[in-house]
């Protein structure tokens, strides 16, 4: 399966890291929510991108396995 990730543009993925780690500023926060409110194919990717950071972070944190869903 390709990296959707991937197919995002710079300013999309500058938008997800800042988000992820906290350092997205306000302004940045709205437009990226106003950016996944119209466009479905980011907010999917966005989704999917968080919930594996998510839980690599967990794993990091707990020692745990990965689901495989």
């Amino acid at each position: 399966m390709k990296n959707s990730f991937s197919n995002l543009s710079t300013h999309e993925k500058e938008w997800l890291d800042q988000y992820r780690n906290g350092t997205i500023g306000t302004a940045d926060c709205e437009a990226m929510q106003n950016h996944m409110a119209e466009h479905s194919s980011f907010r999917k990717i966005a989704r999917q991108y968080l919930a594996r950071d998510d839980s690599l972070s967990h794993l990091g944190e707990t020692g745990e396995e990965l689901s495989s869903s």
